[in-house]
């Protein structure tokens, strides 16, 4: 931990910022990352082509998201495409009127999985 200080600290001295400062310096918002989750499944439950390659696709146009928001928010989508039949039967137990869309079914996501409680949901981005 000490040496990558240091290395950014000599590259910083230089005027320039290591690879993992400039990752971390344009990082997505949390808010963010979980709208590019909703763009991807919209994308996926409308077309075709399968899951994986949806999201290389997605990420091929959006050459701004750095590994980490990459990751996670594949790991996000993955995650609601297993768990979709288990977070729909929670919306409906609910008693929540209409069809679950994809934003709802992230939201229950985030509470059932993710622990998040409604301050932390309430902040998202509306869609």
């Amino acid at each position: 931990m000490v040496a990558r200080a240091e290395g950014w600290r000599l590259h910083a001295a230089r005027g320039r910022l290591s690879a993992s400062a400039r990752d971390a310096a344009r990082a997505m918002t949390p808010g963010a990352r979980i709208e590019a989750a909703i763009e991807l499944l919209d994308e996926i439950r409308g077309g075709t082509r399968p899951a994986d390659q949806v999201i290389d696709a997605y990420f091929k146009r959006r050459r701004y998201a750095g590994s980490g928001d990459r990751r996670a928010i594949s790991e996000r989508v993955y995650n609601l495409l297993r768990r979709r039949a288990r977070i729909d039967w929670w919306i409906e137990r609910t008693g929540l009127d209409g069809e679950p869309d994809t934003r709802r079914r992230l939201i229950a996501d985030l509470a059932l999985s993710d622990k998040s409680s409604p301050e932390q949901t309430a902040v998202l981005p509306a869609t």
